[in-house]
């Protein structure tokens, strides 16, 4: 008898759970969703927008976290309210890994930096959104000061128009 009732009162507390997170979802459904695709070219520090496409899909979740000398950028809408954001590595600088000729087994890398490269973001579709800010952030030992600066490197115009970019 006892464990009818336990059962029944998690059951239900499951299902006021469920119900609850129902409603504080988004009004995107995975069928409804879709993911903009975007195709820069980025040429010393300035970038260029090539390509623009939206497709039927749902955006993974982004992983959190800092990166080291990378790029950043946030997605706002007209009045600068923030609707997506993230960090990637420098599409300019190149990592490549190759086996030490001297010491067998010993992995060396090397970074190659380039004056030109293209990369691609994936984001999800939302109406609002305006423009994409790229930016670095400087550390206080580049600009002898105390304060991590961000550095702009540009603003890109996104202007979305239903379920297709304008």
């Amino acid at each position: 008898m006892q464990y009818a009732r336990n059962s029944a009162w998690r059951g239900a507390a499951l299902l006021v759970f469920t119900l609850a997170l129902t409603n504080s979802l988004p009004a995107q459904t995975p069928s409804t969703a879709q993911i903009v695709f975007l195709r820069f070219k980025m040429k010393n520090d300035t970038i260029t927008l090539i390509k623009l496409n939206t497709r039927p899909g749902v955006v993974k979740q982004k992983r959190g976290g800092e990166i080291r000398g990378g790029i950043y950028y946030d997605v706002v809408s007209s009045s600068g309210k923030s609707l997506w954001n993230g960090a990637m590595e420098d599409p300019l600088v190149q990592r490549i890994e190759y086996g030490d000729p001297a010491e067998a087994g010993r992995i060396k890398i090397k970074y190659v930096t380039h004056q030109e490269a293209e990369f691609t973001l994936r984001m999800p579709f939302k109406l609002e959104a305006h423009r994409i800010e790229f930016y670095r952030f400087k550390s206080p030992v580049e600009q002898n000061r105390r304060e991590i600066l961000r550095q702009p490197l540009g603003s890109i115009l996104l202007q979305m128009k239903g379920g297709e970019p304008k």
